[in-house]
């Protein structure tokens, strides 16, 4: 599926598309020994890719 086209098909203006990472917080509590890096470790830091426009 094309997630672009489908957002201008639905009225939003195609140089108003927005692309972006999340990545979920760590607990340190449940996790102390958790990195601080950009790489996914399975499990302590979800990570997801955004889509969206502003409007």
């Amino acid at each position: 599926m094309d997630l672009d086209a489908e957002m201008v098909a639905a009225g939003f203006e195609r140089d108003k598309l927005i692309h972006g990472g999340v990545t979920g917080v760590v607990d340190r509590e449940l996790f102390p020994d958790a990195e601080e890096d950009d790489t996914e470790d399975y499990g302590r830091k979800a990570a997801w890719h955004v889509i969206g426009a502003v409007a």
